[in-house]
């Protein structure tokens, strides 16, 4: 019997695992009676408790096969049933990493893209599945693992006005085959007369490893400043062209260079009670910038 960490796990029986795929598919459909003929000859036990882990596949479970043990003269294969924890994201994130940020997140959500608008996407780079304005899948510390960024993100209505709090987390590989939590950073709360559509005031970006040259047009006078990274790196972009900053790994900490309008700042990254605090009007600055 496998214990996770959060909930005690159920393990069932069964002789074929190809019959669980097939009747998984049909009872997601709402095919129940063809998942159960499809099991047919195999027990009424069995099938029921396929059927069960269909639904709670449906409620957000994991299902993992794990072979048998050797004194199981039964023979067949174990499927370990997990509750994985509940996290309102649209993008894959793996068990490991779910288990670090889960509690971090709750009441959290992650930002539907049409709450970015071009002024936040629009630098000359590439977006794919990997490097979303929410999302981040690359190597941040240089191991030749896959390390993650995340920004999420808390709405809340006061009155006539909306407020919405940005977090960003980053969370990387620790060498040993597991992740740890590199930095969790409350960027702000931006607000606006509920009249307003809602809108993202940050978004993030991959800057892979090697040096670039982040430019910014900001009053008719151009502004460019080179930065070098020998890891994969993120670019913090935002509606305001001096919140923008850049962020990289080392080791297990995460540092920021916060953009100046042409210098680049180092620090470490941490949690900034006044930065976190702040409440920012939803105002557009009249700038554009460019990565090359």
């Amino acid at each position: 019997m496998l214990i996770c960490k959060r909930h005690q796990c159920n393990s069932i029986k069964i002789k074929y695992l190809h019959k669980l795929a097939s009747s998984l598919i049909l009872f997601t459909f709402g095919k129940l009676n063809n998942a159960l003929t499809l099991l047919e000859g195999d027990g009424m036990k069995t099938k029921y408790l396929i059927i069960l882990a269909a639904g709670l596949i449906m409620s957000g479970c994991a299902v993992y096969e794990m072979p048998s043990s050797p004194h199981d003269h039964g023979g067949g294969t174990t499927v370990v049933i997990y509750d994985r924890p509940s996290i309102d994201a649209y993008v894959y994130i793996p068990d490991a990493v779910a288990e670090i940020i889960a509690d971090r997140v709750q009441g959290w959500e992650m930002p539907s893209s049409y709450r970015y608008g071009s002024e936040l996407t629009n630098y000359g780079w590439t977006r794919d599945s990997w490097n979303m304005p929410c999302y981040v899948k690359a190597d941040f510390n240089g191991d030749g693992q896959s390390d993650y960024a995340y920004m999420f993100s808390a709405k809340e209505y006061e009155y006539d006005d909306w407020y919405l709090t940005t977090k960003l987390l980053i969370v990387v590989s620790d060498g040993w085959g597991g992740y740890e939590l590199s930095l969790e950073l409350i960027l702000g709360t931006v607000s606006a007369p509920i009249g307003t559509p809602v809108e993202e005031y940050w978004a993030i970006g991959l800057l892979p490893a090697g040096t670039h040259t982040i430019g910014t047009v900001y009053n008719n006078v151009t502004v460019e400043k080179s930065v070098t990274l020998e890891d994969d790196g993120i670019y913090l972009t935002s509606l305001d062209p001096q919140e923008r900053s850049v962020f990289y790994v080392d080791g297990d900490q995460t540092y920021e260079m916060a953009w100046d309008m042409g210098t680049l700042a180092k620090r470490k990254a941490a949690q900034d009670t006044e930065r976190a605090n702040r409440v920012i009007p939803l105002k557009k600055v009249p700038f554009s910038s460019f990565i090359k």
